[in-house]
Order: C-alpha cells, then sequence, then structure tokens
C-alpha cells in the first residue's frame, strides 16, 4: 500500500493489512500482527493511524475502528494498486 512511497512504517501497514481484511478491528486485534507490542504501544499506534485519518471509529467515540480510504494518501495507493492489477484503466493514459 502506502508502504513503498514511505507514507506508512512497517507496523502502520500490517495494522491496515489486517483492518482491511477483518473489516472492523479493536486496538486489541492488533496483537495478532504485532505481538511484540505493549497494550499501551498498540493503543498508540491506533492514535496515530486514527489522527492521520486513516481509520476511524464505526460509532462516534467507539473503539472498533474501520480503514478510511477517503485518506488521500491510502486512496492514491488503492487506486496505484488496482491499476497494476488491471481492476480499472489507467488514470494516466
Amino acid at each position: 500500500m502506502g508502504r513503498d512511497r514511505s507514507l506508512l512504517n512497517k507496523e502502520e501497514e500490517a495494522i491496515l493489512k489486517m483492518a482491511i481484511k477483518k473489516q472492523s478491528f479493536k486496538s486489541s486485534d492488533v496483537e495478532i500482527v504485532l505481538p511484540k507490542l505493549t497494550p499501551r504501544q498498540r493503543t498508540h499506534m491506533v492514535e496515530k493511524l486514527k489522527s492521520n485519518g486513516m481509520i476511524h471509529p464505526i460509532k462516534e467515540n467507539g473503539r472498533e475502528y474501520y480503514v478510511a480510504f477517503n485518506n488521500n494518501y491510502l486512496m492514491r495507493s488503492l487506486i496505484k494498486m488496482l491499476e497494476r492489477e488491471d481492476f480499472i484503466p489507467s488514470i494516466n493514459e
């Protein structure tokens, strides 16, 4: 996704990939993909993704999240990936 463009670090990428597969997740689910992080570190990672607009709570002030593809960085990466896999025509053509 955005890792190849240095928009995400490897931990953020791991969380977002997990979130996409699950479609929604909680901070405690991050332990599945990043087992070495403490609960505090997991919460910090989730808060960082939330403040960057890459994830949003399902309910206002909720603690369950979904990936927000309305974030410009993620949307650009998603479009590039869809182009590369020939799901959509190239925008640059």
